[in-house]
């Protein structure tokens, strides 16, 4: 579910160059490296996240738009999903853009409701979903 703010891949290390093994190749292999080169450091990757794929389906195994929670056709407590689902975009919309936007905060992804209300670091009647840290809050 902090997937949703961002996921990280941060590569940092010496590039190596890859020879076509021609006599170029070997004569650059034969010349001195400087001993205080410095290794060349890539920017951090932001992964694209799919809600679609990485978001629903963590919460339909939490439960969270099943009939019984927020899939019911009513929801709970003012906020429904749709049942196992079945329109992402509308979830997409309900999760980001309703309540004027409370249950995420892109500043601090770990104080946003939809991840504090299923670990119950708030109160949630319907319970703990997944605990801080675990794959499914990642």
């Amino acid at each position: 579910m902090l997937a949703l703010a961002c996921c990280l891949t941060v590569a940092v290390g010496a590039s190596a160059s890859s020879g076509g093994g021609g006599s170029a190749a070997r004569s650059a292999a034969l010349r001195p490296v400087a001993s205080h080169a410095t290794p060349r450091i890539r920017r951090a990757v932001i992964a694209p996240v799919s809600f679609r794929n990485q978001v629903i389906p963590v919460l339909t195994k939490a439960g969270c738009n099943s009939g019984a929670c927020h899939g019911a056709a009513a929801g709970k407590n003012g906020f429904g999903l749709t049942l196992r689902g079945y329109d992402p975009l509308a979830d997409y919309d309900t999760i980001t853009r309703q309540a004027s936007g409370r249950r995420i905060n892109k500043m601090e992804p770990g104080k946003s409701l939809i991840l504090l209300k299923p670990t119950e670091t708030v109160p949630h009647m319907g319970g703990t979903r997944f605990k801080v840290g675990s794959p499914e809050y990642e």
